[in-house]
């Protein structure tokens, strides 16, 4: 049997585009609640990550820093751990900067100090030395260069061609002229002490005079060498102590190696024992110690008694008071033989007199100078050029030439 619905019912059942709408709105509502939980997902993830960001992480020194959690409670993640290291390095960076800056601002007071250039009460060190105070230390600096450059030049004295500036000039030129030069007290002057000795260093013959001598040669060759215009002689028996210091040197001094005060030269001069007899005795045809040894000898002083003592070993030596006595009593007879230092007494060789022979002692003479003194390479460089030449040799000749090639006495 077919049922019929009446026209009231049939007009409350749906038509199919009121489904389409329920199902609409049901789509647009998952949609939305999609959207919303995306949301707050989101909104929770950035504010755990603004925590994050804000976690310290240095410490006092010696501690470790708090752990990193999220907002769930989980350790930090290696993404946190890379954000950490940057900050971490941004520390780093901006306490080396800090640093660096208070050497920068110790640097600018200490070289401000060492020039004078005061600082202005109130005001940083590091922004007035970049402002003023490295100007006014560069000109300080200038200022000592080349005031250290004429000391230097003056005191090996060279001269500053007119219009040259004393900086540069040292630099390309005058500084290898102070290398190959030689230092001296008193610019342009060699100021020499030395005693007055026979042959050796001979005073002047009147006041302003010329000094003469085998020492006076070798010291105005040194002179002339290094180009020094004059030379000083202080007389070391009479000047004041002040003087004497006051020299850049001393000749006719003997080496001795027990000195703290003094340095020397390389040697000059030898210091042997010259053997004087009477012209056509006996005592002039001995040609060995053992000869000599048996003679009756005579010495003019004590210190030429020791050493004849230590090379010779006489039998009996006679002491004399000076060279005039002992000289005297050997044209007397009264002794065979004279032992005499050579070569102040090489002038002792009078007529009826000869130096026949000598005897090595070991003694030399040099320059001598103080401990501190800066000359002693420029005369051992003089002096090494004028032995290699020959010019200490023909001087030698020239001031002692009957004892020069004396035959040493053998065993």
């Amino acid at each position: 049997m077919t049922v019929h619905s009446s026209a009231p019912e049939r007009a409350h059942q749906p038509t199919s585009w009121q489904w389409m709408a329920l199902g609409l709105a049901a789509l647009a509502i998952l949609i939305l609640t999609a959207f919303g939980g995306f949301a707050i997902y989101t909104w929770g993830w950035q504010k755990q990550n603004v925590v994050v960001e804000r976690e310290p992480v240095s410490t006092e020194p010696g501690q470790t820093g708090p752990t990193v959690t999220g907002a769930g409670g989980e350790s930090d993640s290696p993404g946190s751990r890379g954000e950490r290291a940057a900050r971490t390095d941004l520390g780093d960076s901006v306490t080396a900067q800090a640093v660096q800056g208070e050497h920068q601002r110790a640097f600018a007071a200490e070289r401000m100090r060492r020039y004078g250039i005061p600082v202005p009460a109130g005001v940083d060190p590091l922004t007035y030395y970049k402002l003023v105070g490295s100007k006014l230390a560069a000109a300080a600096f200038h200022k000592r260069q080349r005031e250290f450059a004429i000391a230097q030049m003056r005191r090996y004295g060279i001269t500053v061609p007119a219009g040259a500036d004393p900086v540069t000039y040292y630099q390309t030129v005058g500084s290898k002229l102070v290398a190959s030069g030689i230092p001296l007290k008193h610019p342009g002057r060699l100021v020499v002490s030395g005693w007055w000795l026979k042959r050796l260093l001979v005073p002047p013959l009147r006041p302003g005079g010329k000094v003469t001598g085998f020492d006076a040669d070798v010291v105005n060759r040194i002179a002339a060498r290094y180009a020094v215009p004059l030379v000083q002689w202080v007389d070391a028996l009479r000047a004041p102590l002040a003087a004497q210091e006051g020299a850049d040197f001393a000749v006719n001094n003997l080496v001795n190696g027990n000195g703290s005060r003094y340095r020397y030269s390389t040697p000059i001069l030898a210091n042997n024992l010259g053997l004087l007899v009477r012209t056509g005795s006996k005592a002039a045809a001995a040609r060995s110690l053992s000869t000599v040894a048996k003679l009756k000898i005579g010495v003019p002083n004590a210190a030429t008694a020791a050493s004849v003592e230590q090379t010779v070993r006489p039998r009996a030596a006679l002491l004399f008071s000076s060279y005039d006595s002992a000289v005297s009593a050997l044209k007397n007879g009264e002794v065979d033989a004279l032992f005499i230092f050579l070569p102040e007494g090489s002038s002792y060789d009078a007529k009826g007199l000869e130096f026949t022979a000598q005897v090595p002692t070991g003694l030399q003479y040099a320059f001598q100078v103080a401990v501190d003194s800066p000359i002693l390479p420029a005369l051992n460089r003089a002096l090494g050029e004028m032995r290699a030449s020959g010019t200490i040799d023909r001087l030698v000749k020239k001031w002692f030439p009957k004892t020069y090639d004396l035959p040493v006495l053998t065993r």
